[in-house]
């Protein structure tokens, strides 16, 4: 199984009050393609998540937290120019704050898909949060169907002659 997607360091208040007054939080990997991945993993299932992080600290943990649950990181790329995507849960307001664009995941595209083992991925999962992160991300969508599920998932019914009817003898 190969995950696809962004994953951001998740910044939460250890308060319940709300982020402007707290005064201790923990910081945690949070997103769908990774958490699926992670769950995978637990259950025993072979799993693969792909994206990219930013050459910086909040990557390290991130790519650390992910990794030491078992899911193969190989494929996660670190990008200097850019940072890891991050997002703070406020409890005390019950919102949540996204630091995503330009992140290393936003640059991801069609250009990254040929180096993934996607040839020979029995599933790919790609949330809708992957195409919405910028057009790159769009594009590299389509190419990251395995081969034996690219094109229409379903086919139109066959025309066929109308049923006949029994003669009478």
């Amino acid at each position: 199984m190969l995950c696809i997607g962004e994953t951001m360091a998740m910044v939460t208040s250890t308060d319940a009050g709300p982020v402007a007054t707290a005064e201790t939080f923990t910081i945690s990997a949070g997103g769908a393609e990774s958490n699926l991945a992670q769950y995978l993993a637990e259950l025993g299932v072979p799993t693969a998540w792909i994206s990219a992080l930013g050459a910086d600290p909040l990557g390290d943990r991130v790519l650390a937290a992910i990794s030491a649950s078992g899911v193969d990181t190989r494929w996660v790329a670190r990008d200097p120019g850019a940072n890891t995507a991050v997002y703070v849960k406020d409890p005390g307001a019950r919102v949540y704050y996204y630091y995503r664009r330009g992140s290393a995941a936003s640059r991801l595209g069609p250009m990254h898909v040929s180096g993934w083992p996607v040839a020979t991925a029995r599933w790919v999962h790609v949330s809708g949060i992957t195409p919405a992160l910028s057009e790159t991300c769009r594009a590299l969508v389509p190419r990251s169907k395995p081969p034996s599920r690219r094109g229409p998932r379903s086919k139109p019914p066959s025309r066929r002659s109308p049923p006949r009817r029994a003669s009478r003898s």
